[in-house]
């Protein structure tokens, strides 16, 4: 039996170690979104060196609410931004299912406070980009780098010697202001970790061949409209008691909630009209998508005439190119890679 001094010493020694190696080992997150973001918390909560890129220049202020329920809550809480992201978002009190016609109640149930009690953990509701603001200042005053405005080159990942080469899209923006750094440079590291979204080119690394999303037939489409302007439509119903409403009809969906001051209401549909493959946000032809919920809920219908900030996406699938695993390691190389969120495998909107 080992004395237990000698174990504690033991212990003590492997706890060190343990330190020892996350303080010199490098991981990179290519995507400084909601996901790459987070995990950069989180590994320097661990003690890894964190460095994040991104290729948009600046946070963009693009996007849709997001629904947190109680496992994202927990995992954000672990994370240490759960009580700032509270003090932005809105606690629904109900998830409400409405016929697409009559927009008669067809059932509901109780989130506020039922997923406290059951869970100990809330379910929220908040605009993706005030999320993704609060993980980015985080992940700063973690202690990660993050730089904008930066590429990875994929011509020059070596994987046998652990070298990672970047390039400067535009003159980047950097967290933790090191604004005289060169970041067309070489940066060892010792994990890849992909979170560059559906789109991902990090994950042709682990594929053997360029990413490439097939649009699904889908399309969301996004639109606001303030709080004293649902009054004036009489739509108080649907703002007085903060829920989450949703009306689920022939090949489509509607969703809508209370953020800060506005009503976000996301519509599902097909995007069998499209001409043109597109990527990112574009402008919705207002009639057109009048004409596709013109038979729905009356207040589907007002939401659609008199909101603003229309925008749409398409909703693409990534499954056809799956590689045989999310990661790649090999003894040998000093270098591996991991996909993490949507570059692993997208979620649709209605999921």
């Amino acid at each position: 039996m080992t004395p237990p001094n000698k174990a504690r010493g033991t212990d003590q020694a492997l706890v060190l170690a343990a330190n020892e190696f996350r303080d010199q080992h490098q991981v990179v997150i290519v995507g400084a979104g909601l996901v790459g973001l987070l995990l950069a918390i989180v590994l320097r909560q661990a003690g890894y060196l964190v460095t994040v890129f991104d290729k948009d220049i600046e946070l963009k202020e693009i996007g849709a609410g997001i629904i947190l329920p109680p496992n994202a809550c927990r995992v954000l809480d672990q994370a240490g931004v759960l009580e700032e992201i509270r003090s932005h978002a809105v606690r629904p009190k109900e998830w409400v299912s409405h016929s697409y016609k009559s927009g008669a109640t067809l059932g509901s149930m109780n989130l506020d406070p039922h997923m406290d009690r059951l869970y100990g953990m809330p379910f929220l509701v908040i605009h993706r980009a005030q999320l993704r603001r609060i993980l980015f200042h985080a992940a700063e005053a973690s202690g990660a780098h993050i730089r904008l405005g930066v590429v990875i080159d994929p011509a020059c990942v070596d994987f046998a010697n652990g070298v990672i080469c970047t390039t400067s899209t535009e003159e980047p923006m950097t967290a933790n202001r090191h604004d005289k750094d060169q970041v067309e440079d070489n940066l060892a590291a010792d994990l890849l970790v992909a979170a560059d979204g559906q789109q991902s080119e990090t994950r042709a690394y682990l594929s053997g061949e360029k990413n490439r999303p097939a649009p699904t037939g889908k399309m969301v489409n996004r639109i606001l409209i303030g709080v004293e302007r649902m009054r004036e439509l009489g739509l108080e119903d649907l703002i007085e008691r903060p829920c989450i409403h949703v009306w689920l009809g022939p090949g489509s969906l509607a969703v809508g909630y209370l953020l800060q001051g506005v009503f976000n209401f996301v519509l599902t549909c097909s995007s069998e009209n499209e001409k043109s493959v597109f990527h990112g946000p574009k402008a919705v032809d207002k009639e057109e998508l009048f004409a596709t919920f013109r038979n729905w809920d009356p207040r589907v219908r007002s939401l659609v005439e008199n909101g603003h900030g229309f925008l749409k996406w398409l909703l693409f699938d990534n499954s056809g190119n799956d590689p045989h695993s999310w990661v790649r390691f090999n003894d040998n190389h000093k270098l591996a890679l991991a996909l993490t969120g949507d570059a692993a495998h997208a979620i649709g909107p209605y999921m």
